[in-house]
């Protein structure tokens, strides 16, 4: 069997079917640990067990997609509704996880658990989201439209992600909200990936932009990455990508690259959005290559950590944040040694010790 890997988007085929049988999917590619599974308008797919065991990164659902009575994710997943799903009265959820309802989504179920806690959604159409932090509680808001990354008001509890808080990140931008870098210039945090597929506007007019990291950028089809300097354009670092997936867009825009001690790359100008399949590669000495397609980059996801979400004056009963020594990040192994994509213990992780040292990763979701 096929089976998809890292990064990979697996569409089902519009006639759906059960999840696990290759004729449900495009090319027999049946989803896998670190996929992005599609389920795309008119397509029906159904789960005949009761749980899901691999660590599949999200779904985006324009279709339906069925449950049994009861289900179980293993793992933490986002889910991206736009179409309906339905079927489960008890849908259990690994922690670090998140579930969107847009406008037109409709979630038909009737309770949602993750660990010892419970909420009772019943049937809930969008806007409408529910997060799970890493304690397994359980919280519920109505999605923001857009905000700026440095305001606090624009993070749901007012939790804006740091340097110091976010060592290793992922930023994920579902469709319909519009994040806005504000009055930065330069984005500190260390984004490992960004999967864009709502809108993503860097810079201010007049002063050129700076990732300071490098970063693996994916624009998904509902996804538009813009350049807001009016011109002065944006600096990525060395082995950066910009992944354009089949309708995602990249807007006019001039590159700069750059790496360690500021060392100069390449100056390159386009002067036309570019709409995908479309990539961009930047090399370890700053050269850039394009191609006429999404290539794959090999990368590891992020591991379940804390989550920061995003919304206006909107947002209401959300935990706080991990404390000192709550999480493996942080001088805690067990939360992250439980739920890494493996199931075992991350190697500088002691499972035995309360002082271990993993690079956990956290996940940073917009709402």
């Amino acid at each position: 069997m096929k089976v998809s890997h890292v990064n990979t988007i697996v569409t089902a085929t519009e006639n759906g079917g059960n999840f696990g049988d290759r004729s449900t999917w495009v090319n027999g590619l049946v989803p896998g640990s670190g996929c992005i599974v599609v389920i795309p308008f008119g397509s029906i797919v159904t789960f005949t067990v009761a749980g899901l065991n691999v660590k599949v990164l999200r779904f985006i659902i324009e279709g339906t997609l069925v449950f049994p009575a009861s289900f179980t994710f293993s793992f933490s997943i986002s889910i991206i509704l736009y179409g309906i799903c339905r079927g489960s009265t008890t849908l259990t959820f690994g922690t670090n996880s998140a579930l969107y309802i847009y406008s037109g989504g409709s979630f038909q179920g009737s309770t949602i658990n993750c660990l010892t806690n419970q909420y009772s959604i019943g049937t809930r159409n969008g806007p409408f989201t529910v997060t799970i932090d890493t304690s397994g509680k359980i919280a519920s808001y109505k999605i923001a439209e857009s905000g700026q990354f440095d305001s606090p008001q624009s993070w749901c509890g007012g939790y804006l992600p740091t340097p110091s808080a976010c060592p290793v990140c992922d930023l994920m931008i579902p469709p319909a909200f519009t994040l806005n870098t504000g009055s930065l210039t330069t984005l500190l945090i260390n984004f490992g990936n960004m999967y864009i597929f709502g809108g993503f506007t860097v810079g201010v007019s007049g002063v050129a932009f700076r990732f300071s990291s490098a970063c693996s950028f994916y624009v998904h089809e509902t996804g538009i990455f813009q350049d807001g300097t009016n011109g002065l354009g944006l600096y990525f670092f060395f082995k950066s990508y910009i992944i354009l997936s089949p309708g995602g867009k990249l807007s006019k825009t001039t590159i700069y690259t750059y790496g360690t001690n500021g060392a100069a790359g390449v100056t390159e100008q386009y002067t036309s959005d570019s709409i995908g399949p479309f990539s961009y590669e930047i090399s370890a000495s700053g050269t850039i290559t394009t191609y006429n397609s999404v290539i794959t980059v090999s990368t590891t996801p992020a591991q379940p950590g804390q989550v920061s979400s995003s919304t206006t004056n909107q947002c209401f009963a959300l935990s706080t944040p991990c404390s000192t020594g709550d999480q493996c990040c942080s001088g805690q192994c067990e939360q992250a040694c439980n739920h890494d994509e493996e199931g075992s213990c991350p190697k500088t992780c002691q499972i035995t010790s309360t002082k271990g040292t993993s690079e956990t990763r956290f996940t940073i979701f917009i709402l």
